[in-house]
């Protein structure tokens, strides 16, 4: 029995240690872990932080081509008052197969006639009755 007792005690004792290093080894691997984590979302948040500043970049840029495009739009208008009133024909060419209106004597905008918005002239007034007329020939 005398030797079965300090067996007993190196068996405890090692049990014990055996304890203390699963301990340790858990610990160790929760602060990996956690250390991981930390890792992983500062990785992230750099990432995150990459694709907002590329996308701040690219609508700079693209604000800058389309200054650049309306201010080359503006000194061609500038240079060719004209273009208004073609680009007003093109909107209208998929609604309208004809338009015939008189140019406008005080070199105005040819739309203001069509549109009734005329200083009097027989055009605007002209313009300005058709639409009144068909809407009475609706209501009938």
């Amino acid at each position: 029995m005398a030797h079965v007792l300090p067996f007993k005690q190196k068996q405890i004792e090692q049990r014990r240690l055996e304890a203390e290093a699963e301990k340790t080894s858990r610990i160790k691997t929760s602060e990996g872990a956690a250390q991981a984590r930390v890792i992983e979302a500062t990785g992230e948040a750099d990432s995150r932080r990459k694709l907002a500043d590329a996308e701040a970049y690219r609508q700079e840029a693209v604000g800058k081509v389309s200054t650049a495009q309306m201010e080359r739009d503006g000194a061609v208008i500038t240079r060719h008052p004209l273009l208004i009133q073609k680009t007003m024909a093109d909107k209208l060419s998929d609604k309208v197969s004809v338009i015939i209106a008189a140019p406008p004597t005080d070199g105005g905008f040819i739309g203001a006639a069509l549109l009734g918005q005329g200083k009097g002239t027989p055009a605007a007034g002209a313009m300005a009755a058709a639409p009144a007329a068909d809407t009475a020939a609706e209501e009938q």
